[in-house]
């Protein structure tokens, strides 16, 4: 039967073993919106890129191509400012994510800094005892 010390350490290291899970999860979602980031951060600057060729061309040949011309740029200038903003929001969640790890982290390294002091401490009240059974030599009369 375990001591209550015994159950205590078992229930420190399960809850250990949840923290170090929580972690992985919080790991992934950084992963994830680190990700998500830089394929907006991607997107934002060639677009930037394509409006500013578009912007430096000659003019068109007559007033149907400067419309067409007017409202592609226009376009590319909405999808850019979409972008830059997506991109501001992805940071922001990249962010959180990170503060989210690191609290992970914090309580991973916590909860198994307890359990090694339940464990040190469970130890340390055991008296020495032999490691294996050792028969005895003799009699207890030879004693």
């Amino acid at each position: 039967m375990a001591t209550p010390e015994q159950a205590r350490l078992r229930r420190l290291q399960r809850l250990a073993r949840l923290r170090a899970i929580d972690r992985d999860a919080a790991l992934r979602d950084v992963a994830a919106s680190e990700t998500t980031l830089a394929q907006l951060e991607r997107l934002a600057e060639r677009t930037e890129a394509l409006a500013a060729i578009y912007a430096g061309q000659r003019g068109p040949g007559d007033g149907a191509d400067l419309a067409v011309a007017m409202r592609y740029q226009s376009g590319l200038g909405t999808i850019a400012g979409t972008a830059r903003a997506e991109t501001g929001d992805a940071r922001t969640a990249a962010d959180r994510q990170q503060q989210l790890l690191a609290q992970a982290e914090r309580r991973r390294v916590a909860t198994a800094a307890r359990a090694d002091t339940a464990r040190r401490a469970l130890f340390a009240q055991k008296p020495d005892q032999p490691s294996g059974a050792r028969r005895a030599i003799g009699t207890a009369l030879e004693e």
